[in-house]
């Protein structure tokens, strides 16, 4: 495969992804843009300037006036020094082993024919290999970008308690919107201009980037793994509450289990030395006195073979399961200025981990993004991917202001797979009071069964107690503690 230098494709890191049909795909799309640059260099050169000169001096006929040919072989040296200056006085040293001056100029005019040639080949070869370079590192810093991807998605898998994804197709699809959000520019500039880049219907104007920082991400990743407290409030969002106000369904069905203690079906062969059950071709061995030792040997290890028999009997399991409008998450990330850093990447962690696990749980998701303005996202459903990866893209900066969000979360509450979501504030407390009709809209909500939180990072306002309740977490300590609960509902 032409368009993937032996150096990748013989790494071990790389072959998975490279199978990718979507990734080969870009590959080579990148690979016919390297060519065309090679190319481009082929055709042009920094010493066209001089070509031209060298052929017009070609073009100058000599003549049998010598003096005029003196003439004409000085505007010669003339043009060579302007471009070979270092050159001339090795040029000038074997002029003079010249016999005639017509012999002179046609040995100075072939002298700098090849002395062109030869720095236009060794130009050639240094940028053609500098093109190289720079093609192999921008290929790695593609494939390393994707799977940084995984390698963070997998670290949020694993604290929802997931050994595995266990849905390809969502992991493609992730991968998918991943690839649009990559920089394709990078790979190859003459072949992935500006209006060529797919991006999906997002919106980069709007404060996107183009480069997700993965790197940060999982580094705050590892950080919520290493979180207790963290991990609790995560888990604390959508449970079932002790006082009874979220609905539990209730089913039970007849399941036939396989019993122990009684046997009365044969099911299969095993090994063993359950003599009762010994199949005949086992028993035959005691008859032969050459083949009793062998029957001795896989009795005492176990090796005999043996029909197996099972017995069943019915039993009634029962089942309880959260409704389907239970465990909805409403996720409010504050994009202003203000969290722009680490609070961003802690934001844009916490927010991945619960969206995986909501996922992973058929939980409903959607992400409100706030500052003076709010941005609203579904994070479930077939386009929960591409808003995940759209957000993660996302640059914080702007304003901030918590009433437009909320609002949007109360508005939310009121669709049937919403009616009893938890909402939680991501943020860095920098925004004040809301109006108390706003106060009493959530309250009211409180009564049908909604919790609003408040996980502030870094303790930079006061005490909020508009919310349920109001956490302070500590990114240097990684500590949570309570700055305001209301009542003993936590």
């Amino acid at each position: 495969m032409k368009h993937i230098p032996q150096s990748i494709a013989a790494n071990p890191r790389y072959t998975k992804i490279l199978q990718d049909k979507q990734v080969d795909n870009t590959l080579q799309k990148a690979y016919i843009g390297y060519c065309k640059e090679q190319d481009y260099y082929d055709n042009f050169n920094p010493f066209m300037q001089e070509e031209l000169a060298l052929n017009q001096r070609k073009n100058i006929e000599s003549c049998d006036d010598i003096e005029a040919q003196q003439d004409i072989q000085a505007q010669d040296l003339q043009a060579f020094e302007r471009f070979n200056a270092t050159h001339k006085a090795m040029l000038d040293s074997m002029l003079h082993q010249q016999t005639d001056i017509e012999s002179a100029r046609k040995y100075a005019l072939a002298y700098w024919d090849n002395l062109l040639r030869d720095k236009k080949q060794k130009w050639l070869e240094s940028m053609k290999e500098k093109l190289k370079e720079q093609y192999i590192q921008a290929i790695k810093d593609f494939l390393d970008y994707l799977l940084s991807i995984l390698e963070t998605l997998l670290r949020v898998y694993g604290l929802c308690g997931i050994k595995k994804p266990n849905n390809d197709l969502a992991l493609a699809q992730i991968l998918n919107e991943a690839k649009q959000s990559f920089d394709m520019k990078q790979l190859c500039p003459n072949t992935y201009e500006e209006s060529d880049i797919e991006t999906n219907g997002y919106d980069y104007s709007k404060g996107h980037k183009r480069f997700i920082n993965f790197k940060e991400i999982n580094a705050f990743i590892k950080h919520i793994q290493t979180s207790k407290d963290l991990r609790k409030i995560a888990a604390l969002l959508g449970r079932e509450e002790e006082n009874g106000n979220k609905k539990i369904e209730h089913s039970s069905i007849d399941q036939s289990i396989k019993t122990h203690n009684h046997k009365e079906e044969m099911s299969g062969v095993t090994l063993g030395r359950d003599l009762a059950n010994l199949l005949p071709q086992e028993l035959a061995m005691l008859k032969d006195e050459n083949l009793e030792l062998l029957f001795n040997l896989k009795y005492i290890q176990n090796r005999l073979f043996c029909f197996e028999k099972q017995g069943y009997e019915t039993i009634q399991k029962e089942h309880y399961k959260m409704a389907k409008n239970e465990g909805a998450m409403i996720i409010c990330v504050d994009t202003s200025s203000s969290m722009s850093g680490n609070r961003e990447y802690l934001a844009k962690a916490i927010t991945l981990f619960l969206a995986t696990k909501a996922s992973m749980q058929n939980r409903a998701c959607y992400l409100i993004n706030f500052s003076t303005d709010i941005e609203t996202m579904e994070l479930s459903g077939k386009d929960n991917a591409r808003n995940l990866i759209n957000f993660l893209a996302m640059s914080f900066n702007g304003g901030t202001d918590v009433a437009p969000a909320l609002k949007e979360g109360l508005k939310k509450m009121q669709e049937d797979s919403f009616k009893q979501s938890d909402l939680i504030v991501i943020s860095d407390g920098c925004f004040g009071d809301i109006s108390q009709n706003l106060q009493q809209k959530m309250q009211d909500q409180r009564h049908k069964g909604n919790r609003f939180y408040l996980l502030d990072i870094d303790d930079n306002g006061d005490e909020k107690t508009f919310f349920d309740t109001h956490w302070v977490y500590d990114t240097q300590t990684q500590k949570a503690q309570v700055l305001y609960a209301m009542g003993n509902r936590i």
